[in-house]
């Protein structure tokens, strides 16, 4: 299990989140190369982290793949349980969507919102009486 906001490993800015669905690659794809340019410009790294995600979108398209490959990112990884805390529905909410995480899972969270951070603590918990422990994306992929 991951969850996206406990790791450093894909760079996500605030601004700007378009949807990678059809239509909207170029805009996502431009996205996704000004995450990049925020994140190098940040940390000073001269390379980026290992792994790219999508903005806006549960999966990645042949071209934000093909422009994270552009800009030396090996791996696009995507999420399967998204905890919705973007629109703010609620601790309860967001703790009810991470429950439905699995071994292995890939979860999307947002440490901007308040109701994440309120949910997880509960979150946390409710994933250890599951046996179920967050770990980054190198350790979940083995990289």
């Amino acid at each position: 299990m991951r969850s996206h906001p406990l790791d450093c490993e894909t760079p996500r800015g605030p601004q700007g989140r378009p949807s990678g669905r059809e239509g909207r690659d170029s805009r996502s794809a431009g996205v996704e190369r000004a995450a990049d340019d925020r994140f190098r410009h940040a940390t000073g790294a001269g390379t980026p982290p290992r792994y790219a995600r999508q903005s806006g979108a549960q999966h990645s398209t042949p071209l934000i793949r093909q422009v994270a490959g552009e800009l030396g990112y090996p791996t696009v990884v995507s999420y399967d349980v998204d905890s919705l805390d973007f629109t703010d529905p609620g601790a309860a909410t967001v703790r009810s969507k991470v429950a439905t995480a699995t071994g292995g899972s890939i979860v999307s969270m947002h440490f901007g919102h308040q109701d994440t951070v309120t949910a997880l603590p509960e979150v946390l918990a409710d994933l250890a009486a599951r046996g179920l422990t967050p770990v980054t994306v190198s350790t979940l992929l083995g990289a």
